[in-house]
């Protein structure tokens, strides 16, 4: 269906309202026009060829009076040249008639002659008509006769030239057609049937005698006469079964016309084609035919007068339908530019009002209401821009608060952020602290490990000593007393770093706060980047990273608590084990002078001395691991704390174009009118 409409829609999606308005016109004006002119012409026409037939009655009608006329003239010429000279004056005075009719078709073909094609049949029949105008009294009877009936044959076929030019034998209404037919071809015949009959019977009861072949030539028209009556009648029947009230009219013209023809015939039957003697004189014969025909006549002009009135009330018809047809196009058409118009217009006032409302949502005015004013498409498209308007202003409102709070959130959150940085650069500043006591730890636990190992080696020269004797007794007081100074050293150094330890427990507390706050922080900044959409995507990113770097410190922090712990439980034995060997050292030294009194305690002590130095120099030298260890994960911990004071400020840098973006989106909320 959608193909089917496509050069349409193609064509009138390109064309601007006018021109879309102009081209219907066109192709719906164009037909109406067309088939305007073509009814119009046809019913013209109609109306010129019911003017044409007019004419041929009035042809017809100056035609008729000479074809009544001619058939008297025969026979009154027929009765006279059988011997009834009594004829000759109404002959003459009927050749005046026939001058009258003769020049009464000569206007009527002037005017109609070349129309109808009959101006030279016409001049025939007059040719004819003077020579035997100029021969009748002098001629014989039966050829007289015979060349009237050949003229008025002419002037029959006059008729039908007449009939055919004009378009009266092609009426196509039914109910003129048969009165046509009746007027121009069978009532002319009954009157020539008639003429025949009373010339025949006026010249047989002339000389009072009838031939054979005179009562067939009268038996024979009389047959005619018959059928050509019953034809009329057929015709007539039609006439007044088709055209209301003409029954009454001509039912009683009618009825007489058929009573006299039987009067007549049977006149002619009895008195002349049946009698044995002929005793009806010609002049009665003369006027019962007459009479028969002037009746047949008489319904003849009246047929003729209703038959011009049939033309003249179809003139008026088909003039009333045409008038009619043209002004309902007419007014059609002004009716369909007027709603086209109309249509166009109601178009344009709704698009006017939709642009208008558009134009000023465009600006920034979301307090428009459409009003289209119609109950049409487009009262859908304005009430569907109200929706839209609608929910536009609920939303600008909605991101004009939210922009609010984030431009709020954005502000804290850089202060939160600088906050951070500030944190991190103290827990930076702190694990820096951490890394340089750990590195002297070490160094203290290195000089307590060598220590401890010097302790062990003069513990067994003391020992070795005192097995070869007191003789060097002295010197190993002296060495003892070295030694517990020694110790007394490396308790106090046992003791600092058990208070290193301590400290470095604090240390990781601060670390852990530290790595909690940020990794809470970085919470709250995924948050409002969530919040904050696309523009806070990059922020989310930073925000991620921070909590990521939070969470591996604190990982970080739990590997150097659990180092820690470990160290100060070390570090607590050794301070236990130094505190009883500066009690032992003093105790020895104390002693000292009595040593040669006790040599075999002193060995024995020493040895005990020997084997807990050899303890103190292993468990230094595993203090010495485990610091290294803590010095390591605390040079980690001062990496994260340099990659926390870095996402910090990264963090700061989007704060701000977070804030920056907030602010931006309150200038462009702000310019709506909600």
């Amino acid at each position: 269906m959608g193909t089917l409409f496509n050069p349409a829609v193609n064509i009138m999606s390109r064309l601007t309202y006018p021109k879309k308005i102009a081209l219907i016109s066109v192709f719906f004006l164009l037909p109406l026009i067309v088939v305007s002119v073509l009814l119009s012409k046809e019913l013209n026409l109609k109306i010129e060829v019911t003017e044409q037939e007019q004419h041929g009655l009035k042809y017809i009608q100056a035609i008729r009076q000479l074809y009544q006329h001619l058939p008297e003239h025969r026979g009154m010429m027929n009765a006279y040249l059988n011997g009834s000279v009594e004829f000759k004056e109404k002959i003459l005075l009927q050749r005046q008639l026939i001058t009258a009719d003769i020049a009464a078709i000569d206007v009527v073909d002037t005017r109609f002659g070349a129309e109808f094609t009959s101006q030279q049949h016409w001049q025939a029949i007059k040719q004819d008509w003077r020579a035997l105008e100029q021969r009748a009294f002098n001629g014989e009877a039966v050829d007289i006769f015979a060349a009237h009936s050949a003229l008025i044959r002419k002037v029959y076929a006059l008729l039908g030239t007449v009939s055919n030019g004009s378009g009266l034998a092609l009426d196509s209404y039914i109910n003129t057609y048969s009165v046509v037919d009746a007027l121009v071809y069978r009532l002319p015949l009954i009157g020539e049937s008639l003429g025949q009959l009373r010339g025949m019977a006026m010249g047989a009861v002339s000389v009072s005698e009838i031939s054979l072949l005179q009562r067939v030539k009268l038996g024979l028209i009389m047959g005619e006469l018959s059928s050509s009556y019953l034809s009329v009648k057929e015709d007539i029947d039609i006439a007044l079964r088709e055209n209301e009230g003409w029954k009454n009219k001509f039912g009683p013209g009618l009825l007489a016309t058929e009573q006299q023809l039987i009067k007549f015939n049977a006149m002619v039957t009895t008195s002349v084609l049946e009698a044995e003697l002929l005793t009806l004189d010609a002049n009665t014969i003369f006027n019962e035919g007459s009479k028969t025909i002037a009746l047949a006549y008489s319904l003849y002009d009246d047929l003729f007068l209703a038959l011009d009135g049939l033309f003249v009330a179809r003139q008026a018809e088909l003039a009333a339908v045409r008038n009619t047809v043209m002004g309902l196009i007419l007014v059609t058409a002004l009716v369909v530019l007027y709603l086209l118009v109309g249509f166009y217009l109601t178009i344009m006032n709704t698009i006017r009002t939709l642009d208008d409302s558009m134009r000023r949502v465009a600006a920034g005015d979301l307090t428009v209401n459409v009003v289209s004013g119609t109950q049409d498409e487009l009262d859908s498209i304005a009430i569907s821009l109200n929706k839209m308007v609608g929910q536009m202003r609920g939303l600008m409102r909605k991101l004009g608060e939210h922009s609010s709070l984030l431009a709020s959130a954005s502000t804290e959150l850089s202060a939160t952020t600088e906050g951070s940085k500030n944190t991190a650069l103290a827990q930076q500043q702190q694990a820096d602290q951490i890394a340089t006591a750990m590195s002297e730890m070490v160094e203290s636990i290195n000089q307590a490990s060598s220590n401890a190992t010097t302790a062990s080696a003069d513990a067994s020269d003391a020992d070795r000593e005192a097995n070869e004797g007191g003789a060097v007794i002295r010197k190993t007081i002296v060495s003892i007393e070295g030694l517990a100074e020694e110790v007394n050293v490396a308790a106090a150094e046992v003791a600092k770093l058990e208070q290193n330890s301590i400290d470095i427990g604090s240390v990781l507390d601060v670390i852990r706060s530290i790595a909690d706050q940020t990794n809470l922080l970085a919470l709250n900044a995924a948050i409002e980047a969530a919040r904050a959409g696309e523009h806070g995507r990059g922020f989310a990113v930073v925000a991620d990273e921070v909590r990521t770097l939070a969470g591996r410190t604190q990982e970080s922090t739990e590997q150097i608590q659990q180092m820690v712990e470990r160290l100060q439980n070390n570090t607590k034995k050794s301070v236990t084990v130094m505190e009883a060997n500066k009690l032992n050292a003093g105790k020895v030294a104390g002693d000292a002078s009595n040593a040669s009194e006790s040599i075999d305690i002193i060995v024995a002590k020493v040895a005990q001395i020997m084997g807990k130095t050899n303890q103190v120099a292993s468990a230094t030298e595993g203090q010495v691991l485990v610091a290294k260890q803590i010095d390591s994960r605390v040079d980690e911990v001062s990496d994260g704390a340099h990659s926390g004071v870095a996402a910090a400020g990264e963090i700061a840098l989007a704060s701000e174009e977070l804030a920056r973006l907030a602010i931006e989106l309150q200038g462009v909320v702000s310019h709506f009118k909600t």
